[in-house]
């Protein structure tokens, strides 16, 4: 299995939670070395979670990756409040979970359905917005929702030519981007997967164009 050390990960942004079921808070990577690596609260939030941890406590850590998503088992040192700091062991961190299809960073409109009582059709769909986006799978923001790890959710995906219908699993919440969940492609048309290849090369051209733009500019 593939590894990789804390240190790699140094001025990024990553997840802490205390079990895989917690909604998690921000740190970023101080710096790893030798036994421990720091890190420090991204937020009041994380700050106040860090200060009501234990020597010996054991927490999660999650960091995307482009191709992948990075996890790693941590103990607690201490917690320097006057340093803003937290201590950690320095384990190695693993990739369990790899994408096929290469995602890019895209904001598209989606729609997202869930469950509403209040609805005659006891479902409502709530406007979002695309992070990344492959032929595999996405990973969308909707505020004030949340899509729990293994719900098959419909989604509509309005690109620049036409709406998508589609179906997909949720594979849980983002590891950096907030109010964002993760999501496989389980259901879609021959002729919708088309349109979203072509989507998706739309915003790859676009990309190396602004790439250009600004070499020359410089």
């Amino acid at each position: 299995m593939d590894r990789r050390e804390i240190y790699s990960l140094t001025g990024l942004v990553v997840r802490i939670d205390v079990s895989e079921h917690s909604s998690g808070v921000m740190f970023t990577i101080e710096s790893a070395s030798a036994a421990t690596a720091v890190l420090r609260p991204c937020n009041r939030e994380a700050k106040e979670f860090a200060a009501s941890l234990s020597a010996g406590d054991k927490l999660l850590l999650t960091a995307g990756t482009p191709d992948s998503v990075l996890h790693g088992t941590l103990t607690v040192v201490r917690w320097s409040p006057a340093q803003r700091m937290l201590v950690i062991d320095n384990p190695q961190l693993e990739y369990t979970q790899r994408r096929v299809a290469f995602r890019v960073l895209a904001a598209i409109p989606v729609d997202v359905m869930v469950p509403d009582p209040d609805e005659p059709s006891g479902a409502r769909l709530v406007r979002g917005v695309t992070h990344d986006l492959s032929q595999g799978g996405m990973a969308c923001t909707v505020p004030d929702v949340s899509i729990p790890e293994g719900t098959d959710v419909v989604l509509v995906l309005h690109t620049e030519s036409q709406p998508i219908l589609l179906v997909a699993r949720s594979k849980g919440v983002h590891p950096v981007v907030k109010s964002t969940f993760r999501a496989q492609i389980e259901q879609i048309t021959p002729f919708d997967q088309t349109v979203l290849a072509a989507e998706l090369r739309r915003f790859e051209v676009a990309k190396v164009g602004n790439s250009r733009t600004m070499a020359v500019s410089r």
